[in-house]
């Protein structure tokens, strides 16, 4: 956004959404083919939002950034919410900012993982998965976080809610959520 200051008429915002859609199938030796099973997606946020200065009337500032999930067509449910406004320190999910967030006056940034709420599964039958990303800034302020939410794991439970660690995961698309990270290269002192 722009860092010039409006006049009394003045209103200016910047909107920016994603969306991706996949299929995911699970199986599992521990899980019978068609048993009711529940899935949680992990998920890696990075970035920040800045509404910099103190409110004054007509110079206006505040900026969020919303992770959604949708699950076989149901209801959308927040995975994330990060929220500031000009003077504050902003909100992460409803709260303050995890330890991991640098925080100042107007700008909450950084990383954290964030887990979906557990939703129904059937063993060996796919399931669709909707995600969205949205980011807005209204007036003088930056919202930094739409190349950086990634879908970075999936974790498996039985129907007694108890976790599956030994199974396998496909997607429709390819994708395998799955994959280890690449490991950082490592420096060497001499």
């Amino acid at each position: 956004m722009g860092a010039g200051r409006p006049g009394v008429n003045t209103l200016f915002q910047s909107v920016g959404a994603a969306t991706f859609e996949d299929a995911l199938t699970a199986t599992s030796p521990l899980a019978a083919d068609l048993s009711a099973g529940f899935a949680r997606c992990q998920f890696t946020v990075d970035g920040r939002l800045e509404s910099l200065g103190v409110p004054e009337p007509f110079f206006f500032g505040e900026t969020y950034t919303v992770l959604d999930l949708q699950h076989q067509g149901g209801p959308v449910f927040e995975v994330l919410n990060a929220t500031v406004r000009r003077g504050g320190i902003g909100t992460v999910s409803h709260g303050p900012p995890p330890a991991a967030w640098t925080t100042s006056t107007g700008s909450p940034a950084d990383g954290s993982t964030f887990l979906s709420l557990e939703c129904p599964i059937n063993w060996g039958q796919a399931w669709d998965l909707k995600i969205g990303l949205l980011a807005w800034a209204y007036g003088t302020a930056d919202s930094n976080f739409l190349s950086t939410a990634r879908l970075t794991g999936v974790l498996l439970f039985d129907a007694s809610r108890q976790p599956v660690t030994n199974f396998s995961l496909s997607a429709a698309s390819g994708t395998d959520y799955l994959a280890a990270p690449v490991p950082e290269p490592q420096t060497w002192a001499l």
